[in-house]
């Protein structure tokens, strides 16, 4: 169940709002607060994941179910230079991690959210700029992802394969789609929070499941040498003496 949902630059919504969700939510107030900003952002989502079709469409403004105009007509102030952030936190089973309990007591258990960054490029194209992960007890993000192109030095790299591929012959056309097609579709892990109790516990859990294989492991390739090497000593001594007494 989503238990809270976070809008900024979303229309009437500047500064980042964050909306507790109950079972039974009552929105009210004036003309013009966000009422309808508040649904349409919510519809907005549930469009483009019902109605897009092309799995590289993050955002469709328009649909059957709402009409938002482009990026610049329902961002805040209409200003584009302003990245539109949604999250959504909900409720998680942390009982699925094997660990939990040494983490959290299951009445104190930890809302998860996802959080979208969305901004708009220079062509216009509406790009899935970040998504980040974090619980409600710590401020800091669990985990980020972020946009290829929003990367300096993968934005150069792949500008970079971009010449390589001119001097092959790609025709101008390919490349645009390559790199359309690219900068909609590809997010790369940018920050994993590793003091964050979630990643040491499981890291820890795995560092030790790692240090037991490679024991087993060490083990195995010793345990011929040693006794490689014990039958190797007495065969030497065993010659020693046969020498001695001669």
């Amino acid at each position: 169940m989503f238990t809270e949902i976070g809008i900024e630059n979303f229309k009437a919504f500047g500064k980042m709002q964050r909306i507790p969700l109950k079972p039974i939510t009552l929105i009210y107030g004036p003309n013009s607060s966000g009422k309808s900003s508040l649904m349409q952002s919510l519809l907005l989502f549930k469009q483009t994941l019902e109605e897009a079709g092309d799995g590289k469409i993050v955002l469709l403004p328009k649909g059957n179910l709402v009409d938002l105009g482009g990026y610049q007509e329902f961002i805040n102030g209409h200003d584009t230079k302003k990245d539109f952030n949604l999250s959504l936190s909900f409720k998680y089973s942390w009982a699925m991690m094997q660990w939990y309990d040494y983490i959290w007591e299951p009445e104190k258990w930890a809302d998860l959210s996802l959080e979208f960054s969305f901004s708009q490029d220079k062509t216009g194209e509406i790009l899935l700029k970040s998504i980040k992960t974090r619980d409600s007890l710590h401020p800091d993000p669990i985990m980020e992802w972020k946009n290829v192109w929003m990367i300096p030095y993968l934005k150069r790299a792949v500008l970079k394969k971009k010449v390589e591929f001119e001097r092959d012959g790609d025709t101008p056309e390919v490349l645009d789609r390559w790199l359309y097609d690219l900068k909609r579709s590809v997010l790369v892990m940018d920050y994993m929070n590793l003091a964050h109790c979630l990643i040491k516990n499981y890291w820890d859990g795995y560092a030790g499941a790692l240090n037991m294989h490679l024991r087993v492991k060490v083990k195995g390739y010793c345990d011929p040498i040693n006794g490689h090497f014990k039958k190797t000593v007495a065969e030497l001594t065993k010659l020693k003496k046969h020498l001695e007494e001669r």
